[in-house]
């Protein structure tokens, strides 16, 4: 089964909605995380701006990636370099 993914970090694009981005913060992971344990949660685009966000929840919850596809290795933020098993 394929995990859901959420994005993290802010649109490219304009929300029609009016979201503002602090709502895709990564942080807000940790209590899914916490409530849903058997749930995998994939953090999309590295959780930029807020990084080391994401990288703290994939190093604190079994069941917490992150998804870096929408990067090149060289553009990576140091804080997601050698950071553990969800990364």
């Amino acid at each position: 089964m394929r995990a859901p993914e959420t994005r993290c970090g802010p649109s490219a694009l304009p929300d029609p909605r009016g979201t503002h981005c602090t709502t895709h913060r990564p942080i807000y992971l940790d209590r899914v995380a916490l409530d849903f344990p058997a749930l995998v949660i994939v953090a999309g685009h590295i959780g930029y701006p807020w990084t080391g966000e994401a990288v703290a929840a994939a190093t604190k919850h079994v069941n917490a990636y992150i998804d870096a596809s929408a990067w090149t290795v060289r553009r990576h933020p140091a804080q997601l370099g050698g950071c553990g098993p969800g990364v």
